[in-house]
């Protein structure tokens, strides 16, 4: 299939690589000076599961996931974090859309741009793989 333009834009990821990062020392610290016992995995599942963050997805792959499931399809695989995702935006976008009267165009850009999602949608491994990235390059900082 060939996306359009925009598609892959990795600026969405960028952000919430560091939105992660931030929200993980901030939980790390608290649990080190706390002295909790495997403090750095209980940091990253917590932020995982309830950090407050953006979506980090771009407009034309939300508008491309949308359409997929409004005509009955599935955007990807059912049961991942991902579809977890797509269904949150999709129900706040059509939430939108009846509350306010306004077009999918303008109640996504609004989601993406406003709303907070309900929890940072990638799996603990995944979180881990970013977050270990990070301490090996910024050891001095945390």
């Amino acid at each position: 299939m060939n996306y359009p333009k925009g598609y892959y834009d990795t600026t969405p990821v960028k952000r919430r690589n560091k939105e992660l990062v931030e929200m993980f020392l901030e939980a790390y610290r608290l649990m080190k000076r706390k002295k909790m016992p495997g403090a750095k995995a209980k940091a990253i599942r917590w932020v995982v599961y309830n950090g407050r963050p953006r979506y980090h997805v771009g407009y034309i792959r939300t508008h491309i996931a949308l359409c997929v499931m409004a005509k009955g399809g599935k955007p990807c695989n059912e049961g991942t974090t991902a579809f977890l995702m797509w269904q949150e935006i999709d129900a706040r976008v059509r939430a939108m859309q009846q509350a306010l009267g306004i077009s999918r165009a303008k109640a996504i850009d609004y989601v993406l741009e406003y709303c907070r999602a309900s929890r940072f949608f990638i799996t603990e491994h995944t979180a881990t793989l970013i977050i270990d990235d990070w301490l090996k390059k910024h050891k001095h900082r945390y």
